[in-house]
């Protein structure tokens, strides 16, 4: 499957230590089947590892229910605070 772009929404009401650690795990899951493209991925995280930023595009090859199952796994509770926006091919 071709990479598919995301956007991965944390909710706007989320404190900025959850926020932090939503972005520490999202750069351990580099390279097992989600990766930011061009830009490191720790570039594309810096706002979010700040606490700071609450959207971001990442890519993927995996189907859309295999990546909510790694992220619903790897953020655990974290998970509920947010929403995987599939971005359009065309």
């Amino acid at each position: 499957m071709a990479d598919r772009s995301f956007v991965l929404i944390i909710s706007e009401d989320t404190h900025a230590a959850t926020v932090e650690n939503i972005g520490r795990k999202l750069l351990e899951l580099n390279g097992q089947g989600v990766h930011s493209g061009a830009r490191s991925m720790d570039a594309v995280l810096s706002d979010v590892l700040q606490g700071i930023r609450d959207k971001v595009l990442l890519k993927t090859s995996l189907t859309p229910a295999a990546l909510e199952h790694l992220l619903k796994q790897h953020l655990r509770g974290d998970f509920k605070r947010c929403t995987i926006e599939w971005m359009s091919a065309g």
